[in-house]
């Protein structure tokens, strides 16, 4: 009775992640839309994380849950994000092929672990060389995490199309990194959102890191950077 009502609690979840993946709506060329939904890919990897390291020792029931449920949640990551992928916006362009990267050898990798478990007649002398190299197939995973670190710096800058009015080539090209293409209001919740999910004791290490730098990067205690508004 327990196996079912967690089966059934299991097929809830997972189509309530497929109903919520359904309901955003994007802007393409919105860069402020673009961080924010590539923040929410870096909290939907910390939630997943966190709770495949919980089940360890778990019910192969709840492993395979949390396994399920992990791949879904990327999925919807990852088709949020190839929203963007019809955007004006070169910037824009730039950053999504790093974060599409991570999802995609996510979910592959997240396959053929449920493969693994789900296979019966696995060659067991064969079991342990299979799972170290999925071990480094997870710390090369893991490494591409700097790469959706930096798109968050790279989707944020200003360029030529975000106010056509200005002569953006007069700038020295040492200054144009400073030339942001998001507002104040936007860094605001930017910032804002980095602190309030990544502030927390659970939060994973590895992300907690790697946001360091953007997090200085669009710090107001940058003096250097202007924010779109101001740019005229």
């Amino acid at each position: 009775m327990r196996k079912i009502f967690i089966f059934l609690l299991c097929s809830f979840s997972l189509m309530n992640s497929y109903s919520k993946c359904e309901e955003r709506i994007i802007d393409p060329n919105s860069k402020y839309q673009f961080i924010d939904s590539t923040l929410d890919t870096l909290i939907s990897i910390q939630r997943n994380e966190l709770e495949i390291q919980k089940s360890d020792g778990s019910s192969l029931v709840n492993i395979l849950y949390v396994y399920k449920k992990s791949i879904i949640d990327y999925e919807c990551s990852l088709q949020v994000i190839n929203n963007f992928q019809e955007s004006k916006k070169t910037k824009i362009k730039e950053s999504i092929a790093s974060v599409v990267d991570y999802l995609i050898s996510s979910i592959k990798l997240k396959r053929e672990v449920l493969s693994i478990i789900n296979n019966s007649n696995i060659d067991m002398s064969r079991l342990d060389d299979r799972v170290s190299d999925l071990k480094i197939q997870k710390d090369e995973i893991d490494r591409k995490l700097i790469r959706v670190s930096i798109s968050l710096i790279t989707g944020s800058r200003f360029e030529e199309s975000d106010n056509p009015k200005f002569d953006f080539f007069k700038v020295p090209n040492d200054k144009r990194l400073y030339y942001l293409g998001i507002t104040t209001d936007e860094r605001s919740k930017i910032l804002k959102k980095m602190n309030d999910i990544f502030s927390k004791d659970d939060s994973n290490k590895n992300i907690l890191i790697l946001l360091i730098v953007p997090t200085e990067f669009l710090s107001f205690s940058n003096k250097n950077l202007i924010s779109l508004e101001n740019i005229n």
